[in-house]
């Protein structure tokens, strides 16, 4: 599958023979999700419902309630970095419906750019979330979250640093830069 913007080619080098059928595995994977998961654009958490995430040795408790949006796997170089991953998976959350219900004392914050802090579990690394100055949004770490929370990815960025030998075969939608940037 090539993906282009105009300004680069993303795909891994080389004569190969490609008999995926994106149709088909949209098909497929609209079949196996849709009675547990809806997108995110439908999903609001009212009342008492409530997603709840924490770090990976416990010591951090997120909760999280409202609307969350912008289920996006990211491709770029920073969150490669950040997740250790082929790409990290992220989505935005209002920062009145976001909560730490516990351990703090034990998150550590990192300024990774100008106007943007990264939050991490001192004790076991974990990145949980981020925040951007003078926002009303979270960015949320999606692997944080405990149970069957119902969130289904909404597509794929940056798509332009994916890495050659990594494979975006699951029929979301593919986006050069941001959301607002198509690439294929």
């Amino acid at each position: 599958m090539n993906v282009s913007d105009g300004n680069c080619l993303c795909v891994a080098t080389g004569p190969k023979i490609d008999l995926y059928n994106p149709v088909l595995d949209r098909l497929w994977y609209w079949m196996t999700y849709h009675q547990h998961a809806r997108p995110l654009s439908e999903i609001e958490i009212k009342g008492s419902t409530m997603i709840k995430g924490a770090c990976h040795c416990g010591s951090v408790h997120l909760s999280i309630s409202g609307t969350v949006t912008n289920f996006e796997h990211c491709h770029c170089n920073t969150c490669r970095k950040f997740h250790g991953s082929v790409y990290g998976s992220s989505a935005l959350v209002d920062a009145s419906g976001f909560a730490v219900t516990a351990g703090e004392d034990a998150l550590q914050g990192y300024r990774s750019s100008p106007g943007k802090e990264r939050f991490f579990c001192r004790q076991c690394g974990c990145h949980l979330f981020a925040k951007e100055d003078d926002s009303d949004k979270v960015l949320l770490r999606i692997g944080t979250l405990e149970g069957t929370h119902g969130l289904m990815p909404e597509g794929h960025i940056y798509v332009c640093d994916r890495v050659p030998w990594s494979n975006v075969r699951d029929g979301l939608p593919q986006h050069a830069a941001n959301s607002n940037e198509t690439a294929g």
